[in-house]
């Protein structure tokens, strides 16, 4: 019985080598890095009213939701702000979004590489948004 927290050496985890059902590729089976924490959605185009995020990164991937609610309508190009950098690679994922104040449309995130901030488009791929809308999301990507 541990009665405190497991405290790790920086750049230790846990290790799971003893696993033998690896899957074919397998690189790796040290989990080295957890954080929660909060984050300040940014969102070009509409004015902001009030945003909030939070995240969690396990290993090297990272998800943070947002809720973002505007006053005015606009097009928007971008959300951003993440707190990490997003990787240099064609593996990162997107992530889906929505409007839950006006139109209840469906919007999606694509991550700009090296950066840490993705395109935010229409399910249509227009990038019109309403007066008072309310962007809530989920965003999943590989940190650098």
């Amino acid at each position: 019985t541990i009665a405190g927290d497991v405290i790790m050496a920086d750049g230790k985890g846990i290790d799971f080598s003893a696993n033998t059902d690896d899957a074919a590729g397998m690189t790796a089976e040290i989990l080295d890095d957890y954080e929660e924490g909060a984050w300040t959605p940014t969102m070009t185009g509409p004015t902001i009213q009030s945003v909030t995020g939070t995240y969690t990164k396990i290993g090297n991937v990272c998800h943070a939701q947002f809720w973002i609610d505007t006053s005015t309508g606009a097009a928007i190009s971008a959300v951003g702000g993440l707190p990490f950098t997003i990787k240099n690679s064609d593996d990162n994922s997107i992530g889906p979004a929505k409007e839950v104040a006006q139109d209840g449309q469906a919007w999606v995130w694509r991550p700009h590489k090296n950066t840490t901030t993705g395109l935010f488009r229409r399910y249509d791929d227009s990038n019109v948004s309403v007066a008072n809308a309310i962007y809530a999301g989920l965003l999943s990507f590989i940190v650098a």
